[in-house]
């Protein structure tokens, strides 16, 4: 489709009041440039409005296309997503909030549902599980339930917990992590956010001697109650994710004004370590980046403005991007991709260096402002467009080569409860709404018997018996310990203790991470601390031969599983 001056007109005459409303209070405080701002409207508005989705101009690696699912009248000023137990996007812009239907299967939205009509501000987070809707908006995190299927909320949405939203740095992402907890990512500028905090045992609190300073991660109980920070000293993260061992992953600001002086720090994609401190004081003072408490740095991406972050727990995209984390960056149009060397073919592997790339971004002058980033039952990546009034969208990125194939025998087909079994460990995307609407139906007695047997070793599976790579051992067992946790099932401690003292590395670590994050009774606590004292210690730098591909970056899985269930109990 071509389109002219008037083309551009048209919605600007629309959406006057919002458009004037918004340039000018970027003019004001300097956020924005006109000239900036007017760019992004106009060359987003055009690239929403071009024509043949399969010629949309975006440079992108080989064996791979961008075709747009919605446009602007679907998806206006778009800043935040997320999928439900269906897969369909749930956005929100502007004093909305919807469901997109894809009615024929083709790919493209067709329509939307209103969820609410009482939102304001629009959600800067999102989160579907079964029928019930959790967002981020208008003052606090709120809840609504969808009991007929209409994608229509039942009743008006009830506020669970109030919180500073709004502003560009107040309360962002909220999401169910692989422990079962809530976390909820806040910017530097929510300080009333304190008024929360009531976990004094949390890994930032003043039991340790630490005053939760600056943007944070919270940990928050399954029925909210305990809620307590995590992690701080962040600028401004707008959205996180989970690496397939646990750890929470995130993209934080640099300091915009500060790019051309010798202490500027650029964008950083950091897993977040309880107790972490990203070591932001202010604009006058950041911590050096070999504190001890600074959270581990994957990548430094420069200058940007990051937005939203996904990791590909899929089968759908080459080997090369499995485990990867998927970051957006709103400025400069990016979608960026960071992912483990051992992704790579040995010749391509460069010591000590973790690799990333610029995956996707436009040709040319186009506007593209991506805001959020989910991954698809599919295996597609689906990423929407908008912020501070530009044109909104949602594009779908696609492999077209061949897909991976994961191996066709399952190791435990002579066990009971296999295929269910199977089906828990290997769930694409585990902890996504989608996902677990998918393995939940296969939990039974049988197969949550079979995960502790996996863990504790009971059930056996080696690299000889199996045909398993020792990647794929380490994963099925971190992914049990998980399961665990997600579930609320905690083993035995005498299942514990056997676990510990495995020979199997991956047994061990799973036996600390569910010591860690699982729901322990202080009883059990005392006899796993007087029993587990004697269990050798491995080094930092000893990679077993069973671990994942992230390992290497982080070092002994055990090691830090230990440490960190030892800190999150308080044990001495």
């Amino acid at each position: 489709m071509n389109f002219c001056a008037i083309d551009l007109l048209i919605p600007l005459w629309k959406n006057c009041h919002q458009v004037v409303k918004t340039l000018f209070k970027s003019v004001k405080s300097l956020s924005i440039p006109v000239g900036l701002w007017i760019t992004l409207w106009a060359s987003g508005y055009a690239l929403a409005q071009s024509g043949d989705s399969n010629d949309l101009p975006f440079a992108l690696p080989d064996g791979f296309r961008v075709t747009r699912a919605a446009d602007d009248t679907l998806a206006h000023d778009c800043f935040c997503m997320t999928l439900d137990s269906q897969g369909r996007p749930v956005i929100s812009g502007p004093g909305y909030l919807r469901t997109l239907l894809d009615e024929n299967s083709d790919g493209v939205y067709d329509r939307a549902v209103d969820w609410t009509k009482s939102i304001k501000a629009g959600a800067q987070g999102l989160w579907v599980e079964k029928n019930t809707l959790y967002h981020v908006s208008d003052g606090g995190l709120w809840k609504s339930q969808d009991n007929n299927g209409d994608s229509v909320a039942d009743a008006p949405p009830t506020r669970i917990l109030e919180l500073p939203t709004g502003g560009e740095h107040d309360s962002h992402a909220i999401r169910r992590g692989p422990d079962g907890h809530w976390y909820l990512m806040v910017g530097n500028y929510a300080g009333s956010i304190s008024k929360i905090n009531s976990d004094p045992q949390a890994p930032v609190s003043s039991s340790v001697g630490q005053r939760p300073r600056a943007g944070t991660l919270w940990r928050i109980s399954p029925d909210f109650s305990k809620r307590g920070v995590w992690a701080h000293g962040l600028r401004n993260c707008y959205d996180f994710d989970f690496l397939p061992d646990g750890q929470p992953v995130t993209y934080d600001s640099d300091d915009e004004r500060e790019a051309s002086l010798p202490w500027y720090r650029p964008t950083r994609v950091l897993a977040l370590g309880p107790g972490s401190d990203a070591g932001w004081c202010g604009s006058a003072w950041k911590d050096d980046d070999y504190r001890v408490t600074m959270p581990t740095t994957l990548a430094r991406l420069g200058r940007g403005s990051p937005t939203g972050v996904a990791v590909y727990q899929h089968v759908g995209f080459p080997a090369k991007y499995q485990g990867a984390v998927f970051v957006l960056d709103w400025t400069f149009g990016r979608v960026l991709a960071v992912y483990p060397s051992g992704n790579l073919p040995v010749e391509q592997q460069t010591p000590n260096k973790i690799p990333s790339e610029i995956f996707m971004q436009p040709s040319g002058s186009i506007g593209f402002a991506p805001t959020d980033i989910c991954v698809a039952p599919d295996g597609s990546l689906l990423v929407s467009v908008g912020g501070r009034g530009t044109t909104g969208a949602i594009y779908r990125i696609e492999a077209t080569l061949s897909k991976s194939v994961q191996a066709a025998d399952s190791p435990f087909s002579k066990i009971p409860a296999a295929e269910s079994l199977a089906g828990l460990l290997d769930a694409p995307c585990p902890w996504e709404s989608w996902s677990e609407s998918r393995w939940k139906p296969l939990v039974t007695p049988e197969s949550i018997e079979a995960l502790n047997k996996l863990i504790c070793g009971d059930l056996m599976i080696d690299s000889e018996s199996t045909g398993l790579s020792a990647n794929r051992i380490a994963h099925f067992k971190q992914r049990a310990s998980q399961m665990l946790a997600r579930l609320g099932v905690t083993p035995s401690v005498d299942r514990l203790l056997k676990a510990v003292r495995s020979d199997s590395a991956a047994s061990r670590s799973g036996a600390w991470w569910l010591i860690g994050h699982g729901n322990i009774s202080p009883t059990d606590q005392q006899k796993l601390v007087r029993d587990t004292g004697s269990v050798p210690i491995p080094t930092a730098i000893e990679i077993p031969n069973e671990s994942t591909t992230w390992d290497p970056v982080f070092g002994n899985a055990e090691l830090r599983n230990r440490l960190e269930a030892i800190g999150l109990r308080r044990w001495p």
